[in-house]
C-alpha cells in the first residue's frame, strides 16, 4: 500500500508537477513583464502611476521567489520518496526470498515428519491388535496413548500441509458428482473407533440421495474434522450427535448437532480463525493446532458453499454447511 501511494507520487510529479511549476513561474514572469506597461511614458516621467508599477513588479517577484522555494522543497520530498521506494523494493525482494524459504522449508518438514509417522502409526495399530504376541491390559492402555498421540501428529501435520498450500492458493480439487450420503458414511466410519471409546452415540437422519459436485476426499475431510469437534464436546459416555440434511432453493445444508457444552456467544465468531484454539478443559484436555476448522471454512468456501456455527453455552452447537445441489437422484429415477 505505501509502495503504491509512493509510486502515485512519483508519477504525478513526474507527469504534472513540472507542468505546474512551469505555468506558475510563466504567471509569475508574465506578471513582471506585464507591469512595465501598465503605465505609459509620460505616466512613469511623472510617476504617477509609479507605486502601482512597483506594486504588480513586487507581487510578481513574490510568486517567482514562491515558486523557486515550492520546487526545491518538492524536489527534496520527491527525492526522498524516490529513496523510500528503493528501500521498500528491496526490503519486498528480502520478503519474497524468506517467503520462498519458508515454503520450502515447510514443504520439507511435512514431507520429512510425515516418513516416520507411517511405521509408528501401522506397527502400533500392529501391536495392539497382539500380532506380535499377546499384551496385558496396562500395555494395550499405553499403546492406545501412543496411538492418540500419533493420529494427533499426523494431523497437525496434514493442518500445516494443506494451511501453506491455502495460503499459496493451491489446494487442489477433482470435483466429481457425489452423494451426500456416502460422504456422510465414509465421514462416520473414519472417527467411529473414537466414538466408541468415548461412548458416543449416531443418530443418523440423512433422507434420500443428493448429489453436490465437490471433491469428495475434501469434502470428507471437512465433514470428519467437524464431528471429531463434536465428539471432543459431549459428554463422556453419554453423548449425541445428530447428521441430518435438508434443501433450501438450490443448496444442501448439511448440519451436524450435539449436545455438549455449546460455545459463548462471544467467541462463536472466532471458530473459523486460524490458530484459535478453544479452552481444551471443556474437551477432555484433548490439544488443537487451531487449524482444522479454519481449513474447512478455506475447502468450503473454495466449493462456492458456506459453513458456520450456531450455539449458545450450555446447549450444544449446530454446525452447518451449505453447499449447490446437482441433483435428487429419486427425481432422477422418476424422471427416467
Amino acid at each position: 500500500m505505501t509502495l503504491h501511494i509512493i509510486d502515485t507520487l512519483l508519477q504525478l510529479q513526474s507527469r504534472k508537477m513540472n507542468s505546474i511549476f512551469f505555468i506558475v513561474m510563466l504567471g509569475g514572469s508574465a506578471t513582471i513583464l506585464i507591469s512595465f506597461y501598465l503605465i505609459n511614458i509620460d505616466s512613469l516621467v511623472n510617476n504617477e502611476f509609479l507605486p502601482i508599477k512597483y506594486k504588480v513588479m513586487g507581487i510578481g517577484i513574490f510568486i517567482v521567489i514562491v515558486h523557486i522555494l515550492l520546487t526545491f522543497v518538492i524536489r527534496i520530498i520527491f527525492s526522498k520518496l524516490q529513496h523510500a521506494k528503493a528501500v521498500i523494493n528491496q526490503q519486498n525482494e528480502e520478503l519474497r526470498k524468506t517467503d520462498k524459504e519458508k515454503s520450502e522449508f515447510i514443504a520439507m518438514v511435512t514431507h520429512d515428519l510425515r516418513t516416520p509417522i507411517v511405521p509408528i502409526a501401522s506397527y502400533s495399530q500392529m501391536l495392539i491388535q497382539e500380532r506380535f504376541g499377546e499384551l496385558n491390559d496396562r500395555q494395550k492402555e499405553k499403546l492406545k496413548v501412543i496411538i492418540s498421540s500419533t493420529e494427533s501428529l499426523q494431523n497437525l501435520v496434514s493442518d500445516i500441509h494443506d494451511l501453506h498450500k491455502a495460503d499459496l492458493n493451491k489446494l487442489k480439487f477433482n470435483l466429481e458428482p457425489t452423494d451426500v450420503n456416502e460422504i456422510i458414511r465414509q465421514s462416520i466410519a473414519t472417527v467411529l473407533p473414537l466414538a466408541n471409546r468415548r461412548g458416543v452415540i449416531f443418530e443418523d437422519l440423512t433422507t434420500p440421495s443428493l448429489e453436490i459436485n465437490v471433491d469428495k476426499q475434501r469434502m470428507i475431510q471437512v465433514v470428519t474434522n467437524l464431528i471429531k469437534n463434536a465428539i471432543d464436546f459431549v459428554p463422556f459416555e453419554d453423548g449425541v450427535i445428530r447428521i441430518e440434511y435438508q434443501l433450501q432453493d438450490n443448496n444442501m445444508i448439511l448440519s451436524i448437532v450435539d449436545n455438549g457444552i455449546g460455545i459463548p456467544k462471544d467467541k462463536i465468531n472466532n471458530l473459523f480463525n486460524r490458530f484459535y484454539q478453544s479452552d481444551s478443559s471443556n474437551n477432555g484436555g484433548r490439544s488443537s493446532s487451531g487449524l482444522g476448522l479454519y481449513i474447512c471454512k478455506v475447502i468450503v468456501e473454495q466449493h462456492g458453499g458456506k459453513i458456520w456455527a450456531e450455539s449458545e453455552f450450555g446447549k450444544g452447537t449446530l454446525m452447518k454447511i451449505s453447499l449447490p445441489i446437482i441433483s435428487r437422484k429419486m427425481d432422477l429415477i422418476i424422471n427416467e
